[in-house]
This record gives structure tokens, sequence and C-alpha cells, in this order.
């Protein structure tokens, strides 16, 4: 696992990232990896999943689901997963979830990325990912 922080400056907004590096094996399983505790209080502004496989042909019955929780405070960042039913992973590319509910956090509040596998996928199951936090401390 890595981690790694650094500042960028987005329409006079700072933003903060930080990291997590999936295993082969538990990105094609599903799991649920703790992504930060958070440094202060901030705002969730994105998560960022990338990964250099793609998954391809899901469907309803063999798809993966991807969530993130404050687990502290047993919240969802998100009203609704995001599924690779609505929008397959592309290889080397940016997949984007944004949190559209509870995206305030209080410092020291534990964050997770969750990943869960409908039917049996094995588009994931060799893939390095890599889960990208962009938040921004209020």
């Amino acid at each position: 696992m890595g981690i790694e922080k650094f500042r960028r400056h987005v329409s006079g907004a700072e933003f903060r990232t930080t990291g997590i590096t999936y295993t082969q094996a538990t990105a094609g399983v599903g799991a649920n990896s703790f992504l930060m505790a958070a440094p202060c209080n901030c705002v969730v502004e994105e998560v960022i999943l990338i990964s250099d496989t793609a998954t391809t042909a899901s469907v309803a019955a063999q798809h993966y689901e991807f969530q993130v929780a404050n687990m502290t405070q047993s919240e969802n960042l998100l009203s609704a997963v995001k599924s690779t039913v609505t929008a397959n992973v592309l290889a080397d590319t940016a997949f984007v979830i944004t949190p559209d509910q509870n995206n305030i956090v209080t410092q020291d509040d534990v964050i997770e990325f969750q990943v869960t596998v409908a039917g049996t996928p094995t588009d994931l199951s060799g893939a390095r990912m890599t889960v990208q936090c962009n938040y921004r401390p209020v």
C-alpha cells in the first residue's frame, strides 16, 4: 500500500490528495480498504479509480459496484453505488466517483473505499488499481 499527499490548485481552491494501491488479489474479488483518516475537517470532492485493466460487457448479473463510506459516522458518501453496469472502467483512465451526500467529514473520520462484486466477473481479478481521494480542507 502506498500513500502520497500533495497539493494542487484548481479554480483558486487548494485540494489535497491521498491514495491507496490495491493488490491483484483484492481487486477482483471485492474488498473494502481504508482510504484515509481525515487529516482535518474537509470536503471529499472526488474519488478516482485508476486501473491497468478495463471492465467489459458488464451486465446486471456480472459487475462491480463502488461506494465510499465514512466508517466513523456510519454514512455513505454516495446516494447510490457507482456500478460498471452503467459505466465500465477503462484501462489507464480515470474512473471518477463524485460523492453526492455526506461529503463534509470531520478530522479523524475514517473513509473507506468499498468494492462489491455481483456474480463472478473476472475483469479486475489481475488488475493493479490505485484509488485516489481528492479533498479540500474547510
